[in-house]
C-alpha cells in the first residue's frame, strides 16, 4: 500500500514521540511489490530487523504482542494501520530491551568449562588458599544489594559443600562441582535480576584464580 506523505509523516512523528526509539532506528521502504502486484511500505527496525509491513490488504509485523508474526486485513483504513503500529511499537520496544536468558545461560556456562588435562589433588597449600578464598566469596555475596537471608543460606550451603570437598576431589573434579553447584543454585535462587549479575560475576572473578592453580 502506497502511502501519503501525511502518513508516512506521522508514522516518523508516532516513534518520535516515543519514549525509547528514534526514527533513526528504523528504515522506511515504499518499493516493495508482492506477486499479484500488491504495493509494499515496510518500516525496518534496523539492528533487529523487526518489521511492519503494509500491503495494499493486510498488515504484517514482527514481533507480535503474542507471537513471532501477526498478520490481519486492515480493510484499507488508515486508523485501523496506525493502531496496529502502535501495538507493534509497544511489542519491539519490549522484545530489544530484555536479555536473551538462554544465550546468557549458555555464555556463563562457556566460562565456566573446565579444559585442564590434570586430575591430581590440590596441594595443601592450594586446598588454603581455596578455602580462604571461598570465605571471602561468602563474605562478598553476603554484602551483595538486595538478597536476602534465605536465598544467602542456600548459597552458603553449596559454598560450604565446596570447601569440604575441596580436599576429596581431583582438580578437574572439583572444578566441576563448582560450575554445576553454581547454576543449580543460581536457578533455583529468588535472586533479583540485579543481584543476579552481581553474584554471577563474583562467581566469575573467583574461578578466574583457578587458571593459576593447575
Amino acid at each position: 500500500m502506497k502511502l501519503l506523505l501525511s502518513q508516512r509523516n506521522q508514522i516518523f512523528q508516532i516513534i518520535q514521540n516515543s519514549e525509547d526509539l528514534s526514527p533513526n532506528d528504523f528504515k522506511f521502504s515504499d518499493n516493495g511489490i508482492m506477486a499479484g502486484g500488491s504495493h509494499i511500505t515496510e518500516i525496518i527496525h534496523s539492528k533487529s530487523n523487526y518489521y511492519f509491513m503494509i500491503s495494499d490488504s493486510n498488515v504484517t509485523f514482527s514481533p507480535g504482542n503474542d507471537r513471532i508474526t501477526y498478520t490481519t486485513l486492515h480493510n484499507k483504513m488508515w486508523t485501523i494501520i496506525i493502531s496496529y503500529f502502535r501495538e507493534w511499537l509497544v511489542s519491539l520496544s519490549r522484545e530489544i530491551s530484555i536479555e536473551d536468558e538462554w544465550a546468557k545461560m549458555e555464555a556463563d556456562s562457556k566460562y565456566f568449562d573446565v579444559n585442564d588435562q590434570d586430575n591430581s589433588m590440590f596441594s595443601v597449600g592450594e586446598q588454603k588458599l581455596i578455602v580462604d578464598k571461598i570465605e571471602n566469596l561468602k563474605e562478598d555475596i553476603k554484602n551483595t544489594k538486595n538478597i536476602n537471608t534465605s536465598e544467602f543460606e542456600k548459597i552458603n550451603k553449596k559454598l560450604d559443600h565446596l570447601e569440604e570437598m575441596v580436599s576429596k576431589l581431583g582438580r578437574i573434579d572439583w572444578k566441576n562441582l563448582f560450575a554445576g553447584s553454581i547454576f543449580s543454585v543460581m536457578a533455583g535462587a529468588l535472586i533479583p535480576p540485579d543481584a543476579h549479575q552481581s553474584i554471577m560475576d563474583l562467581f566469575k572473578r573467583f574461578f578466574e584464580g583457578f587458571k593459576l592453580l593447575r
